[in-house]
């Protein structure tokens, strides 16, 4: 008994078109103008919006994991991805440490203070 089995190629699917193509000099505008957002954000806060730049670099870096199978190249963009988080994620470990340590240090100092381990000046008569 035969079977109607069509045997016509099935319709390949074209691939969309990359959303980022270009050369040395597309690059060199995105580092351009990444660097120019970096130095505004520092100087509009007057340097305080750097701490923020660790949170931005992890959820970023998060957010194009997930969404690296959409990429034109999903092992270069999951590369990238952990290396944001990465780096990201340490800077963000030593601020938090240096808070923790500056904050343990003020502590410290408060509590000799009010124990009294710290010699009070005795007053004395000048003639």
């Amino acid at each position: 008994m035969e079977e109607n089995v069509s045997l016509t190629p099935a319709s390949v699917p074209t691939p969309q078109p990359p959303t980022f193509v270009g050369n040395s000099n597309d690059v060199l505008a995105v580092v351009a103008a990444t660097i120019a957002g970096t130095t505004g954000l520092c100087c509009l806060t007057w340097g305080y919006g750097i701490y923020c730049l660790p949170v931005v670099a992890v959820t970023l870096g998060a957010a194009a994991l997930l969404n690296a199978k959409a990429s034109v190249n999903p092992e270069r963009t999951k590369r990238w991805a952990w290396v944001s988080v990465g780096v990201g994620g340490g800077v963000l470990l030593v601020l938090c440490l240096f808070a923790a340590a500056i904050a343990f240090f003020y502590g410290a100092i408060i509590a000799a203070t009010l124990s009294g381990a710290f010699p009070t000046a005795t007053p004395t008569r000048f003639r």
